[in-house]
């Protein structure tokens, strides 16, 4: 019997939520391209898209405002377990366990609220145990505003965040809510066909994330861009890496053989959050170079940014710390791990993969 270590390639499930064809370089949700959908729909509308396939209503959406701030609230609820857990525990572990002492708000799995809810109180649980690490002030989730905007707003102490703040973050959020298969919604796959409730689901996809060859890419992108400095240096030490050995950070996907769609929306973005700043030309010059150095180096293997390179650019222009670019990834990624565990409880099956075993003697 012939396998594959690692699945690359294999199927293992269909789904109706997201399209990668990495041969052409297209990301959709639900047959709707990615790039389309940000900046004219916000962070809930697509999530409702990915877990109902469609988009809200006017009556719907008012329902799911105040679910994702019913989610916040009931996250509220487990602070006194967020603020006697170690500070030297990372946030993302600090808002698992949040997410496992929160009551249920419904003893029915498939209650229609659920993954709003846990979608909401993510962030909650997880900039609260940040606030506790680093002595920073904390505001409480009882704003009116929406996803995105209370992010920052928890982030930052009880400073609202400016409208193109938002809007840059929103479109970060967006463009990674989702991408079918990855390791992470696979984990929270198999957790939820043991029927596993969904908290628990969601933790088994968090804390594969936390792997760094899952979620970790964006801040050793600006490591990267730290160690050259400045334009002057970019050919001298892309050149000193390649011929090392060692990977360059932000370039290259698993599946994308072209552009990474996610890539150039960023790009717009950052251009723009940017624009005249020195961080900016130093990406631009990089990433002019390192496509050429990577061409010459690896023919054949079309290497070029990834979703990772571009998305560093608008966190730092956010003043997001480097320890939450991880988690402000899942934070994106909840309502695309909610999608896949509604998903795999409409099918209902175990999955349970065989392995072939080789003996060593």
């Amino acid at each position: 019997m012939a396998w594959v270590n690692g699945l690359q390639d294999v199927v293992a499930a269909g789904t109706e939520l997201s399209e990668v064809n990495g041969e052409v370089g297209k990301l959709s949700y639900r047959g709707r391209a990615v790039a389309d959908l940000v900046g004219h729909f916000d962070y809930e509308d697509v999530a409702y898209l990915l877990w109902y396939g469609e988009m809200p209503s006017a009556e719907q959406k008012t329902s799911l405002n105040e679910l994702f701030f019913c989610g916040r609230q009931a996250a509220s609820e487990v602070f006194d377990v967020i603020d006697h857990l170690p500070p030297s525990l990372d946030a993302m572990n600090a808002a698992a366990i949040g997410l496992l002492c929160m009551r249920a708000q419904s003893s029915d799995e498939s209650d229609a609220r659920t993954p709003a809810w846990y979608t909401a109180a993510f962030p909650v649980l997880l900039l609260r145990h940040h606030a506790n690490q680093h002595g920073l002030a904390k505001a409480r989730p009882d704003i009116r505003a929406g996803h995105v905007a209370t992010y920052l707003y928890l982030l930052r102490g009880g400073l609202m965040p400016t409208r193109e703040e938002v809007q840059a973050l929103e479109a970060y959020m967006i463009l990674t809510m989702e991408h079918s298969l990855n390791a992470s919604a696979f984990a929270g796959r198999v957790a939820a066909s043991t029927r596993a409730n969904t908290a628990r689901a969601l933790v088994a996809a968090l804390m594969t994330m936390t792997g760094p060859l899952h979620g970790g890419a964006p801040s050793l992108v600006l490591d990267m861009f730290d160690a050259i400095g400045s334009p002057a240096r970019v050919d001298e030490w892309l050149e000193q890496e390649l011929a090392s050995g060692r990977r360059l950070m932000g370039f290259g996907h698993r599946v994308y053989r072209t552009v990474d769609p996610r890539a150039k929306a960023l790009y717009n973005i950052a251009a723009n959050s940017l624009a005249g700043q020195d961080s900016l030309v130093l990406a631009q010059a990089v990433e002019r170079r390192a496509v050429e150095l990577l061409a010459a180096a690896k023919p054949g293997r079309r290497l070029h940014p990834n979703v990772e390179y571009w998305a560093a650019c608008v966190l730092r222009s956010l003043d997001i710390p480097h320890s939450l670019f991880t988690a402000t990834f899942a934070t994106s990624r909840m309502a695309g791990w909610c999608a896949h565990i509604l998903e795999q409880r409409q099918c209902d099956k175990l999955i349970r993969p065989q392995a072939v075993y080789v003996s060593t003697r």
